[in-house]
Order: C-alpha cells, then sequence, then structure tokens
C-alpha cells in the first residue's frame, strides 16, 4: 500500500506472484543533472525469492528473481542489499544485475536484516544471534557473535554508532563496530622487549580461546582471523594499544571446525599462527 498525503489516504497495489512481502525500502535516485522531481525508486522482498522493484512511486512493481528474502536497503545510486533465508546476502550496483555475495562459515541460519553506512559499509544481522560486516562492499565479511537470542533488525549511523533489536526483548548498542574489549594483563612495571603473539589456549577448542600478545610500544594494533583460504572471518582488535601485555577471547560459536590462521600486525611486524576448532 501507498500514501501520498502524509498516511491520511493509502492506496492498495496489486502485485504478481502473491506472496509474503517482509521488507521494503524507497529512496530518490538521483544522476546528477536529474529533475527534482525525479521517480522514486523502491525494492521489496518477500517469500520464494520475491525481490520486486518500482520505479514509478510504487504504482507498479516487476521483480527479476526464486528461497525467501527478508530484507532489502539501498544505498541511493550506488548499491541494493538483499538478505534472506540460508544464509543468502545479495548486491546489486546497476539496475538487475544481481552478485550473491560469499560469506565465511555455514552456521548463521536466516539473515533477517540488512543495513548500509555506504555501498562498502554494510551490517547484517541473523536468526542464530551473529552480526556481519564488511568494509570493502563484500568482497570480506567479518562475523561477530552477539547473542544466544534470534536477531531481527540492525542499524548503524557510521562504522562505529549501531544497534541491533531480537526477540525476547533484546536490544543492543555498540560505539566502537561491535569489536570485544582486549584486556590487559601482567604487572606494567614489567614492559616487554619485543612484539610476541602466543599459541591461543585451550588449542584444539570448542568455541572460545584466548589470545595473548605483547607491545613494547604505543602501536595500533590489529588483530585478525582467517580461514585456511584467506578468508577473513573475525576482526578482533583494530585500534591503538599502550605498550604491555594484553589478551584478546575469540568466540567461534557460529564458524565451522578447521583450521584458523590468527594475525597480529603492530608497528610494520606481522605475525601469524594456526589455532584448531573443533566442534
Amino acid at each position: 500500500m501507498t500514501t501520498t498525503d502524509g498516511a491520511n489516504i493509502w492506496t492498495k497495489r496489486i502485485t504478481t506472484g502473491g506472496n509474503n512481502l517482509f521488507g521494503v525500502y524507497f529512496a530518490k535516485d538521483l544522476p546528477v543533472g536529474s529533475p527534482s522531481d525525479s521517480l522514486l525508486i523502491g525494492y521489496a522482498v518477500g517469500d520464494n525469492g520475491t525481490l520486486l522493484r518500482s520505479s514509478d512511486k510504487g504504482v507498479t512493481w516487476t521483480f527479476p528473481t526464486t528461497n525467501s528474502l527478508y530484507s532489502v536497503y539501498m544505498v541511493p545510486s550506488k548499491a541494493i542489499w538483499v538478505v534472506g533465508y540460508g544464509n543468502k546476502i545479495y548486491k546489486s550496483t546497476s539496475n538487475g544485475i544481481w552478485t550473491a555475495q560469499k560469506v565465511p562459515g555455514t552456521l548463521y541460519g536466516n539473515l533477517e536484516s540488512v543495513w548500509a553506512v555506504d555501498e562498502n559499509q554494510d551490517a547484517i544481522v541473523g536468526s542464530t544471534g551473529i552480526l556481519l560486516r564488511t568494509s570493502d562492499g563484500g568482497n570480506n565479511w567479518v562475523q561477530q557473535y552477539i547473542t544466544t537470542n534470534e536477531l531481527r533488525g540492525v542499524h548503524f549511523e557510521n562504522q562505529n554508532i549501531g544497534f541491533v533489536v531480537g526477540i525476547a526483548g533484546n536490544i543492543l548498542n555498540t560505539t566502537n563496530g561491535g569489536l570485544t574489549e582486549v584486556e590487559k594483563i601482567g604487572n606494567d612495571n614489567i614492559i616487554p622487549t619485543k612484539i610476541s603473539l602466543y599459541q591461543n589456549y585451550p588449542n584444539p577448542f570448542n568455541p572460545s580461546t584466548t589470545i595473548k600478545f605483547d607491545l613494547p610500544d604505543n602501536l595500533f594494533v590489529s588483530l585478525k582471523v582467517y580461514d585456511i583460504l584467506g578468508r577473513q572471518v573475525a576482526s578482533l582488535i583494530n585500534k591503538e594499544l599502550s605498550r604491555g601485555s594484553y589478551s584478546q577471547t575469540w568466540n567461534a560459536q557460529n564458524v565451522s571446525s578447521g583450521i584458523y590462521i590468527y594475525q597480529l600486525k603492530a608497528g610494520g611486524t606481522e605475525v601469524s599462527r594456526k589455532m584448531l576448532l573443533l566442534k
């Protein structure tokens, strides 16, 4: 249904297919030089892979695609994201051409909601309490395990400030992009003499393990986890830390069994180690 008078009068629009619809998004798609009354472009998603597109303010709808889709979000003139049943993520950067996105792991269940900060930064939540994020337009995805409850909605103001909601009254927010806080350990009077990355413990593990490392100076630190094919599956630390010894936990609840590589980058030094997840 559509309205043009502030919701006083609603007009029913008939679409073909008769499938249930779960998500809708409209935005003005304004190329350079377009008149101010350019058509409102809209997308709606639903059961059985239903993906509807309207270019006339919702008067008529067409659908180019068939797996249920639950949420759609558009960055006007740049990208459209669609998510749904069975880990499905689709992206389009031109009208009618859709690319399925590859995500690490297979245990995310249904993906319920998508929100994009811009054409490169995207956030998705799923039915297993997972948050997936990308900062490179979907080439690499990082998973954050937030809760055991199903998540249904997500909104990010920028790359750091975001909100997610779900069943059982869950409302969660982050001010650091959802990264877990790293714990400083040891005696502040004992300063490490070099950058060191230790073997995780326990190893093998299921589902959590602890990674410890040393910093001899104040440095910008990146600690990430990759699968055996080199695909990033988690970003644990991405900020400046003071010198000292640190401990960081990784929860691999929503990642499949296998060998993973954790990599520490700091002050021009790069160190990697292997770990084994057994479920």
